[in-house]
């Protein structure tokens, strides 16, 4: 099994889910039933980063503190779509419109070291091949 991004190279994206895993599983296609509503945090960092990222934010997810999942660019994806093999972290939140919570969120992201601007979009502009062009709800 593989759960270091930077060197995972037969899958293109790696996943950890918030709470009990079958309820986790639950809540997050509950959430893709409705994909107007869900969003996500993005946040882009070089290879050299992603794994020891990637390490802090898999406690705070699993503990329900930080959305309901959040997914990690493998080095596959990255070396296939990223020129620069950058990766992509992405933290979900089950509405984007709950705007206290997609604050929160973020100022979760904050205390665990993400202090760089990041932007968070809807999850359908992201689905439908948007995410770089999409219009960033938040960006900060």
């Amino acid at each position: 099994m593989c759960n270091v991004p930077s060197q995972c190279d037969h899958k293109e994206w790696l996943w950890i889910f918030n709470g009990d895993f079958n309820q986790a599983i639950f809540q997050f296609h509950e959430c893709i039933k409705n994909p107007f509503l869900m969003g996500r945090w993005l946040i882009f960092v070089n290879r050299e980063k992603v794994d020891e990222l990637w390490g802090r934010l898999q406690a705070p997810t699993v503990l329900g503190q930080l959305g309901v999942a959040i997914e990690a660019s493998s080095k596959l994806h990255a070396d296939l779509y990223s020129k620069k093999h950058s990766h992509v972290l992405s933290v979900y939140v089950h509405s984007s419109k709950d705007k206290a919570n997609v604050k929160k969120v973020r100022e979760s992201l904050r205390s665990l070291g993400v202090f760089w601007k990041l932007r968070f979009i809807p999850y359908l502009d992201s689905e439908i091949g948007n995410s770089e062009g999409a219009k960033s709800i938040y960006y900060e």
